[in-house]
């Protein structure tokens, strides 16, 4: 049997506003990224894969804030700079245990168009 898990995200482009008005961020293109495997590596995928997430008191693994040192990756140094080896270490541990859980990662993409009815909805919800 396999499992896999997935995951999306939207980037957005930011467009300049009219007359004024402020910069819109539009949707522009959409990712789907996931990892698929054996039920039996999967099982040994998520205890180490929550070992890891305990040990530094993450509840779940979100890239975005974990790329921009936000909510539970606020990882700073007495100094106020950003803690990067801890970072590292951090991002070194779940690679790795994905690598050796992980049979296939697959990323999908496409772009996202915005027609005149979605724009205006975007627009009036400023």
């Amino acid at each position: 049997m396999v499992w896999a898990y997935f995951d999306e995200t939207v980037v957005h482009k930011k467009v300049d506003g009219e007359n004024g008005k402020p910069p819109q961020y539009l949707p522009d293109l959409l990712l789907i990224g996931g990892c698929v495997s054996s039920l039996e590596k999967w099982k040994a995928f998520e205890p180490q894969w929550r070992q890891a997430l305990d040990a530094e008191k993450i509840s779940v693994f979100h890239a975005k804030d974990f790329y921009s040192f936000k909510r539970e990756f606020e990882w700073f140094t007495p100094a106020g700079e950003k803690d990067w080896p801890r970072h590292s270490a951090f991002r070194d541990r779940l690679a790795d245990i994905i690598t050796e859980h992980v049979e296939e990662a697959l990323v999908f993409t496409s772009a996202v168009s915005v027609d005149a009815t979605e724009k205006a909805c975007l627009q009036a919800s400023l």
